[in-house]
């Protein structure tokens, strides 16, 4: 899906296919997608998993679904592991084996505020991914990812607070600075124009 608009096109297919979804005799009771990625909820067994996996391959031939059945209540979607609790769904930040965590070393040639934005841009990421008791964790994880590319671990500790302060419970604190109305200074280029508007 190089193409700029292979995911609209990509769209566009998948929902006329989920019409054809619609006319098999066991439903998921929620379906979610996202381009081409779905999360059902499942409530028949799981063989009727597999039958109904049989059906949706069997709608359109170029298309070969795939499946993955969560274990010990986990299943992993797109970069985020959701994990069922008592009723609830948590959300985890998932990497693969093969995440290698490779970063712009602080002592490169990049410009500081580069840096630190790609930082903070990581560590807004894991907040907004992860349930607040997964935080701390992914937090350590990162500062030792950054501490091993040259970051100072005051600047590390530093950002983390200020990304921090701005979010409570999981949710982004949306604080609307005021500001004072600055002053409008005009900056003429001539002594002459200066006097004749005085």
């Amino acid at each position: 899906m190089r193409s700029p608009p292979s995911p609209l096109l990509a769209n566009v297919h998948v929902d006329k296919l989920e019409d054809n979804f619609k006319v098999s005799p066991l439903q998921p009771r929620v379906l979610m997608r996202y381009l081409d990625d779905y999360i059902p909820i499942w409530l028949y067994e799981r063989e009727k998993l597999e039958d109904y996996l049989k059906f949706r391959r069997g709608v359109d031939g170029n298309i070969k679904f795939t499946m993955d059945v969560g274990e010990e209540r986990r299943l992993v979607l797109l970069d985020v592991e959701v994990i069922r609790s008592y009723g609830t769904l948590k959300r985890n930040l998932f990497r693969k084996k093969s995440y290698a965590g490779i970063m712009f070393n602080f002592e490169s040639h990049y410009n500081y505020r580069m840096e630190i934005s790609i930082l903070r841009s990581m560590i807004i990421r894991s907040l907004r991914l992860m349930d607040v008791e997964f935080w701390n964790e992914e937090l350590e994880k990162l500062t030792r990812i950054f501490i091993g590319y040259g970051y100072a671990r005051e600047v590390l500790q530093r950002n983390i607070l200020a990304v921090k302060s701005q979010w409570h419970d999981g949710d982004h604190d949306r604080k609307i600075k005021i500001e004072k109305e600055s002053e409008m200074w005009i900056c003429l280029p001539s002594c002459e124009i200066a006097q004749n508007y005085g």
